[in-house]
């Protein structure tokens, strides 16, 4: 089955959205990532529900929106209410098995994500209800950071477990670093830095859905 792609507009800055993102609907993209932080779970913080209440209304693609923060349950009403297609949170937090049943009762799609040093062990006893897995392949909280190759080794022991079981990853997704991802398993890349940091982002994009 071909990968998904889905871009991240944390490498947009939010001034440019209404201009960049039609223009990029067309691409072939699956869809838009929305890193949620709350300088609590994270240093950084990035996007209220109201800046992703903005950007539903600039696409009908899907949006895929990561919860990187301490208390996803107070965000998840709210992200439903706006019809967000897919809501990640993170094992670290421990979270509840109801966080899963909200999300799916609502016909959407739950995540659990895990981050770059976590032992893959954290994420076990929610491979069962999750719809998708996110694997960080830098430390959760900033975009930009160059890739680190022991995300390997764990999209690789979820794939051989679960192998219908769809891998996100994110984090220094390149031309070059999405086919490692891509050879032990993953099925949908997150990209933001290598798109729009590219002298043509489209020429990307087209590289990315091509690996």
């Amino acid at each position: 089955m071909k990968h998904k792609l889905y871009p991240s507009i944390l490498s947009i800055p939010s001034s440019q959205w209404k201009d960049v993102i039609p223009y990029y609907t067309q691409t072939g993209i699956t869809g838009w990532h929305v890193d949620m932080m709350d300088g609590i779970f994270v240093e950084n913080y990035a996007f209220s529900l109201q800046d992703i209440a903005g950007l539903r209304q600039m696409t009908s693609l899907p949006l895929d929106v990561h919860l990187m923060v301490k208390k996803p349950g107070a965000y998840i009403d709210t992200l439903l209410s706006l019809g967000i297609d897919r809501i990640s949170f993170h094992a670290e937090i421990r979270p509840e098995p109801n966080l899963f049943y909200r999300i799916k009762q609502a016909g959407k799609k739950a995540g659990v994500a895990i981050d770059i040093h976590t032992p893959l062990s954290a994420i076990q006893p929610y491979l069962e209800r999750a719809d998708f897995i996110l694997v960080m392949c830098v430390k959760a909280g900033a975009g930009g950071q160059g890739f680190d190759g022991r995300c390997l080794e764990k999209i690789e022991a979820i794939h051989q477990a679960y192998p219908t079981l769809p891998i996100e990853v994110d984090g220094g997704i390149n031309q070059y670093t999405i086919k490692e991802v891509l050879s032990v398993g993953a099925t949908e890349i997150v990209a933001g830095a290598s798109i729009f940091g590219a002298e043509d982002p489209k020429d990307m994009i087209r590289t990315l859905l091509s690996a």
